[in-house]
């Protein structure tokens, strides 16, 4: 009976440590993905964080649709902001284990912009399915 009851307490315990390796191999997946957009963003190479984020989501030519838009604005920032000086991860909300959305400031020197990154459990894994930025923090301050 003894030996029953270990095999059933290593059982559960193997289990439960797949689940926690699988949701943090995931959480440094989508972590370093935003990370690189980011950064792409702070190094001014728009093109190549358009790509990194058109290659991790589910969006295909609407990122190129925007890559445009996004290059005018950034310059606009940077002409009424500074500089970028870096990004900050803010925080990250989950909606069950199939949805999350994660939150970075884009930093300057006089400002910042929010970016988020809502992402999806697909059958074949962690897409971003939407990317927006803007000033807007309230959701960031709840």
């Amino acid at each position: 009976m003894k030996n029953q009851f270990r095999v059933l307490v290593l059982l559960i315990s193997l289990v439960f440590c797949q689940s926690l390796y699988a949701q943090s191999r995931d959480s440094i997946y989508m972590s370093a993905t935003c990370d690189s957009i980011m950064k792409g963003f702070v190094d001014g190479d728009y093109p190549a964080a358009m790509k990194f984020l058109k290659d991790n989501s589910i969006l295909g030519n609407k990122v190129d649709q925007i890559k445009t838009t996004i290059t005018d604005e950034m310059s606009r920032a940077e002409t009424a902001y500074g500089k970028t000086t870096g990004y900050k991860f803010i925080l990250e909300r989950d909606a069950g284990s199939v949805v999350k959305k994660r939150f970075y400031f884009l930093l300057f020197e006089k400002f910042f912009v929010k970016f988020d990154f809502t992402w999806y459990k697909t059958a074949t894994g962690w897409k971003i399915v939407n990317f927006n930025l803007d000033e807007n923090v309230a959701e960031v301050l709840n």
